[in-house]
């Protein structure tokens, strides 16, 4: 629960792929919108239902201030915690596990701005700035689809392996196996799943996220009435994209070493209206207070991983949004 002093209704901006404008929605019992707000381990989940409003819409302030005793990890403390891993998944024969980590920004800053700013930034990008007495203030700027359906129609992808500015020019195995591994998990979910049928994997092809690129996979399926999407979230999230595999022990495995709470970061959110379902997995986002913000961003780490390079990666994503915020 997080202690806002002022309790407040919900309120959400959002900005779809490919859209340079947003729609404001406002906590209502009779809207008719239905937004999940969901952590990275689907142990907590928020649905609250909304209603559009007025583009003008006043935020109310913040009055949280970030936690100091929350474990910020060094560059040293991160580098030999990445090699620990890579002793652990060779030992246990695993095939990823996606080390994460976050980093206080001492700046206050105004949501609605740099939500507004993320926007004409990222235009392929899932932009949000969320408000919940129960959350706080998160805003993100993401590129992973997690599911979304229109009438019998499904459509999600795979994305896994990243290329940096100033580093590598092209993927190397290490980033297609790791991508692989995450087709092969969303895949075989959807085929074994009930209601699915029709089950397509679309070609790999190179992603661009603003200075960064990723290697994606779409898979797409048909759907009747006995598929559940919910049910089918429940079992994807959270894929090898964002936690590892094997899913079980992974997801084990780092709750014990990351020495830090992960919250809503890489957990999922999405918008229900009529016959359209969106969801999206929360990447490059921020945890926004009134005297600070918490940045965060992780790496898929493998037998082959290299700690620096894996640095270097975590700067490079959490610079997608930094580089604005410091405006």
């Amino acid at each position: 629960m997080v202690d806002l002093k002022h309790k407040v209704r919900a309120f959400l901006y959002l900005s779809l792929p490919g859209e340079t404008s947003w729609n404001t929605f406002i906590e209502d019992a009779n809207g008719d919108y239905n937004f999940t707000w969901a952590n990275w381990n689907q142990s907590e989940k928020i649905e609250v239902t909304l209603r559009k409003g007025e583009e003008d819409l006043t935020w109310p302030a913040l009055d949280n201030e970030a936690p100091d005793e929350e474990y910020y990890a060094t560059k040293s403390e991160y580098l030999t915690l990445l090699s620990n891993c890579v002793s652990a998944i060779e030992k246990e024969g695993w095939g990823k596990v996606v080390v994460s980590r976050q980093q206080l920004i001492a700046k206050k800053i105004n949501p609605l701005n740099l939500t507004k700013e993320l926007t004409k930034a990222y235009p392929k990008a899932c932009v949000y700035c969320w408000i919940h007495p129960n959350t706080g203030c998160w805003i993100g700027a993401t590129p992973e689809l997690l599911l979304e359906q229109k009438n019998q129609q499904i459509k999600t992808m795979s994305l896994a392996g990243t290329l940096r500015p100033n580093g590598p020019d092209t993927f190397k195995l290490k980033e297609e196996e790791e991508q692989d591994m995450v087709t092969e998990f969303v895949y075989n979910r959807l085929k074994a799943e009930r209601g699915v049928s029709a089950v397509k994997r679309g070609d790999l092809k190179a992603m661009q996220a603003g200075d960064l690129q990723h290697l994606k996979t779409e898979i797409t399926a048909k759907v009747n009435d006995d598929f559940n999407a919910q049910k089918l979230i429940t079992k994807l999230h959270p894929t090898p994209a964002v936690a590892g595999f094997p899913q079980k022990e992974t997801l084990a495995y780092l709750e014990k070493i990351e020495g830090y709470n992960r919250a809503y970061y890489t957990g999922y959110f999405g918008l229900e209206h009529k016959d359209i379902k969106r969801y999206y997995v929360n990447l490059r986002c921020i945890n926004v207070f009134n005297n600070a913000f918490i940045a965060y961003a992780g790496g898929g780490i493998t037998a082959q991983s290299v700690a620096e390079d894996e640095w270097l990666e975590t700067e490079a994503k959490m610079e997608a949004i930094l580089r604005i915020a410091r405006r």
